[in-house]
């Protein structure tokens, strides 16, 4: 039985439940399993995996998303640690990503994404990156971003870094 933990405070069915009970600095860790979801992260946390990026899968194709171009794990807060995961992307247009990093901070809390593998699902269709630091719709390019010993496959852009000029 998959469950995503908030450390001290309980166990959830889905990773996004735990992200909204979470508090600001709060620690999630993922039991083995594939989770199909859109994961938002808003607030400062840490996202870890139980086991390896192999066992832990969040996946999102297009019917599940919000949005064409919505990410599978959504990074809208600085303070944030993603870790461990196999996140797969499967979308049926363009500009779509496994990861995408929106915001980070120049006071100094990093944004971690580290130890996942990153997968497009559909090869036949040119989603962006699979992970982008930055949102051209979004302004600025985050700062004190990190992004360590991740595998990429199957993106027509591994890793992308996008700002907007105005």
């Amino acid at each position: 039985n998959r469950r995503a933990e908030l450390v001290g405070k309980g166990k959830f069915d889905s990773i996004s439940s735990a992200v909204d009970a979470a508090s600001n600095g709060d620690t999630i860790r993922v039991d083995p399993g594939t989770y199909v979801e859109e994961v938002e992260i808003d607030k400062p946390l840490t996202l870890e995996s139980e086991g390896i990026a192999a066992e832990t899968r969040i996946r999102l194709t297009q019917e599940e998303a919000s949005s064409t171009g919505a990410p599978t794990v959504d990074i809208l807060s600085p303070g944030v640690t993603v870790d461990g995961f196999t996140i797969q992307r499967n979308s049926t247009g363009n500009f779509a990503q496994g990861v995408r990093v929106s915001n980070g901070s120049e006071s100094g809390d990093t944004v971690v994404v580290s130890n996942n593998t990153v997968e497009n699902l559909n090869t036949t269709r040119s989603v962006d990156n699979g992970i982008l630091v930055g949102d051209n719709n979004a302004g600025d390019t985050p700062a004190n971003v990190v992004v360590r010993s991740n595998t990429v496959s199957e993106f027509p852009n591994g890793i992308g870094v996008a700002s907007q000029t105005t």
